[in-house]
């Protein structure tokens, strides 16, 4: 199953966006925020791993959300 993702500053930039297709990982830029076409139904788990964001899909896949928080000790989004 492919997995698209549109980012941009704000949920108005977010709707307007390209989608691009996620390969296991994808990164934002400080201040953006991201928007997966995934359903809440899909998604297994998530976890933090220092500045990255993990999502587990229920059928065994990952995404990596690469610099999802701005600093490993705080958080951003």
């Amino acid at each position: 199953m492919a997995t698209y993702a549109k980012t941009g500053p704000g949920l108005n930039h977010i709707k307007a966006a390209k989608a691009t297709v996620v390969k296991g990982r994808t990164q934002i830029a400080a201040g953006e925020h991201i928007a997966l076409d995934i359903q809440p139904g899909m998604v297994g788990g998530y976890e933090r791993q220092g500045a990255d964001l993990i999502v587990r899909l229920a059928n065994g896949e990952e995404i990596r959300v690469t610099d999802f928080y701005a600093s490993p000790e705080k958080q951003s989004h």
